[in-house]
């Protein structure tokens, strides 16, 4: 038989892997395959010796022989001889062997500091059903593994044997995964063990390892305990080990765990606290090991997190200095190591660089950082042989810049950027078998699709993609029970799907659709607290529903939806203070007030709305400058003045309103070119 296109493709990878590593790796491989294994180590062989090094196979010749036996030529070479990349055969699938493998892999993992200095190199050749037992074997092992790749059967005839499985971390569907209750209960007794005896020592790999992959799947409450127990673990090795940089390092990585679990929680003070703390640590192991990659890398992943809190407590400009800080850094990374790991973290400062710029109505620095980032993970796309994650982060780079472009009002530079990303997510979904992250994306790529035909009035359009996105987010919700971020998701498309039905005359149609997502915020709202985000969003919500009650001319049922909604709005500058976005939706909804004001006949009191609703339009204009957005609204602003000041015979005032509104209209066609 000879090896298919798949082979040939995970061929290409380990090769780049070997290529770009930077001290010691190790790369799981689950396989059933005999053929395949041995022509992808006789091609990586012969890869190697073209370059004047060999691949050092390693096989056991019974069950019950000592690990230490095969494992000698890897964990004391000869002396002065570099250890050569090493491939251990552990494949045979007979259960009898699986002893052996546990013993092995737990001396490989009491021996990971061994592997770090001799930078050793080792590909784990394991059969496809012990996957499931490698992270509980071995969990400092599996924390610090470079890959995992299940390898394709040899020809279409074969097929995976039926006890045969799928490594969480190998393909997308793995993404979706939560943790076996077995690894859980197996983590339970480990800790009330530990609780009981706390003088004894134990690793918290496995606990670490448990939430991160909670957090993937987006359960951060379950996530959060689990944090807590692997901090305070970490707080007592760091104390016992006399704050060695190895136990300050597993401290500050095990913070950052805790600060992504209360993030996502919405527990935002309790995230900062912890991002700082571990911020703090990661800046004295950057002093201490000279700048050491790995140090500086930890530096980054800190500073991200600490910055992306500051973003969602709307403290903008403290944020752009630590997102600032955290680039500089991933610059200076792939400058030491470009290996494609760490242009995929550049990727990411970039893109947060370039969020934070936009937040601040800085376009031009964002579109910069963003089209940087674009062009970045083009050449990434190549290096890394069109992976999962390298079409993903290019879908999100699309993404991105054309955000840029619709708010410059370039909106067929805007579509072709979303168009493109959809596009990709259409062919990862296909690929990974509709995997919940493919999924998410896809329906992303689609909301912003229907947006740009919204702009472009293009409401049929519109209303089909948002349709197809509302249908995606509503699977996803149910495969995740209902997790907090899936059902605002859902509220997003229903509020999308609304306005577009509005924007059709279906006004049945969007009235159902805004009340399920005013339902979905309640209840969100009550189960999270009064968080900014979910009361932003309920702010939001029944904006929507006074919204289609003006449709209707229902203009006391608009009233008492505007009036709810601008409390929450009032509220929300109170409590987070004068930020641009907060600022801009009690705008907004003091501009709706006053056109209800007007309808009911109260001029006065449309006219108080409307000062105070042009009074903090100027102050935002005054402090982000002429961007379109904020010359657009304060031409609303001035126009409604206008008009409010007609209808109460202040012919002067509305006429001086109306010259005002023309010549910021003309300013605003200036910069849209």
């Amino acid at each position: 038989m000879s090896p298919g296109k798949e082979h040939r493709s995970l061929l290409r990878r380990l090769r780049q892997q070997l290529r770009y590593h930077g001290g010691a790796g190790v790369v799981y491989l689950f396989s059933d395959y005999a053929l395949a294994n041995q022509w992808l180590a006789a091609e990586l062989d012969a890869h190697l010796r073209a370059h004047a090094r060999r691949l050092l196979q390693l096989q056991p010749i019974a069950p019950d022989a000592p690990p230490a036996d095969l494992l000698g030529p890897l964990l004391a070479p000869a002396s002065g001889l570099p250890v050569m990349p090493c491939w251990l055969k552990l494949s045979d699938p007979a259960p009898l062997w699986d002893a052996y493998r546990d013993r092995l892999l737990a001396r490989l993992n009491e021996n990971r500091a061994v592997l770090e200095r001799e930078q050793a190199f080792v590909f784990l050749l394991l059969p496809a059903r012990y996957a499931a037992r490698t992270a509980e074997v071995a969990p400092d092992l599996w924390s610090v593994r470079s890959a995992v790749h299940v390898v394709p059967a040899w020809d279409a005839g074969d097929e995976l044997p039926a006890h045969a499985s799928v490594p969480a971390a190998a393909s997308p569907r793995g993404l979706g995964a939560a943790p076996s209750e077995g690894l859980l209960t197996r983590w339970e007794r480990q800790w009330q063990g530990w609780r009981s005896a706390p003088s004894r020592r134990l690793s918290p790999a496995l606990g670490g390892q448990l939430a991160e992959q909670l957090l993937e799947v987006r359960l951060p409450a379950q996530a959060l305990p689990i944090a807590e127990q692997v901090l305070e673990i970490c707080r007592r090795e760091a104390a016992l080990d006399g704050g060695t940089p190895q136990s300050l390092r597993a401290l500050s990585l095990a913070l950052v765990t805790l600060g992504r679990a209360a993030r996502d929680l919405q527990r935002l003070d309790a995230a900062r606290k912890a991002f700082q703390e571990s911020l703090d640590i990661s800046r004295r192991l950057v002093k201490e090991s000279n700048e050491s990659l790995q140090s500086l890398h930890d530096l980054s992943v800190s500073l991200s997190g600490m910055g992306r809190v500051l973003r969602t407590l709307k403290q903008l400009d403290e944020a752009a200095v630590v997102f600032r800080e955290c680039l500089e850094i991933d610059r200076r990374i792939a400058a030491m190591d470009a290996s494609p790991h760490n242009l995929q973290n550049l990727g990411i400062g970039l893109n947060d660089f370039g969020d934070i710029a936009y937040d601040l109505q800085q376009l031009e620095v964002a579109r910069t950082a963003y089209l940087e980032s674009l062009e970045l993970r083009r050449r990434l796309l190549v290096l890394m042989d069109s992976s999962w994650s390298s079409m993903a982060s290019l879908s999100t780079s699309l993404v991105k810049v054309g955000n840029i472009a619709a708010e410059l009002g370039q909106l067929e530079a805007a579509r072709g950027a979303y168009s493109e990303s959809t596009d990709i997510w259409r062919t990862l979904v296909r690929q990974a078998d509709e995997s919940l992250p493919g999924l998410r994306g896809l329906s992303g790529s689609l909301s912003k699709v229907g947006d740009i035909h919204g702009k472009l009035g293009q409401w049929d359009a519109a209303g089909a993609a948002y349709g197809e996105s509302l249908q995606l987010d509503r699977r996803i919700a149910a495969h995740e029970a209902e997790a907090p971020q899936s059902l605002r998701d859902l509220s997003v498309s229903l509020n999308k799907v609304g306005d577009a039905a509005r924007r059709q005359g279906k006004l049945d149609a969007a009235r159902e659709a805004y009340q399920e997502s005013l339902d979905i915020r309640r209840r969100l709202a009550a189960t999270l607290g009064e968080q900014p985000m979910p009361m932003r969003d309920l702010g939001i919500a029944l904006g929507k529903i006074g919204d289609l009650a003006c449709e209707h001319q229902q203009w006391d049922a608009a009233q008492a939806a505007y009036d709810e909604s601008l409390a929450i709005r009032r509220r929300m500058v109170d409590e987070l203070g004068p930020l641009p976005e907060s600022l801009r939706d009690l705008a907004v909804m003091l501009g709706r007030l006053a056109n209800v004001a007007r309808q009911q006949g109260r001029v006065d009191a449309a006219s108080a709305a409307c000062l105070e609703s042009l009074e903090i339009r100027r102050s935002l204009a005054a402090r982000v400058g002429d961007t379109p957005a904020t010359l657009r609204d304060l031409s609303v602003a001035l126009k409604q003045l206008a008009e409010i000041e007609r209808e109460k015979g202040n012919t002067q005032a509305s006429e001086q309103a109306l010259l005002e509104h023309t010549r910021i209209e003309q300013r605003l066609g200036l910069l849209r070119g």
